[in-house]
């Protein structure tokens, strides 16, 4: 009886391990593709200003303005569309690992247990 209560314990550790690892790596995902994000923006708003230095007349002002609505609409989109994609990866990695700890659990366990 002590060796199952210890192999399950054991079995529970490993999955809350393996939980942890893939919550922080689904964060350290996460993260990358803010830093991106932010890069991204970084550039285009260098490139906005530059553009904005040449503009002369308004016209050429508004046609920059509705060029740059449109990369701003574009980049809040992809960020957006990102977010969820990492999200759901997160969720489908968590479930996975539930999946395995499961798995490993019925092996781990003596035979008559497994019949039940």
């Amino acid at each position: 009886m002590q060796t199952q209560f210890f192999e399950m314990y054991c079995s529970g550790l490993k999955n809350a391990a393996d939980m942890m690892n893939a919550t922080l790596e689904s964060a350290r995902r996460l993260q990358q593709q803010q830093l991106d994000s932010l890069q991204s923006a970084i550039d285009d708003q260098t490139r906005s200003m530059r553009e904005l230095a040449e503009v002369r007349t308004v016209d050429q002002l508004i046609a920059l303005q509705s060029r740059l609505a449109g990369s701003q609409i574009e980049r809040t989109v992809d960020f957006w569309n990102r977010f969820w994609s990492a999200a759901g990866d997160n969720q489908l990695a968590l479930m996975a690992r539930a999946q395995l700890g499961q798995v490993r659990e019925a092996h781990a366990a003596p035979p008559e247990q497994r019949a039940a």
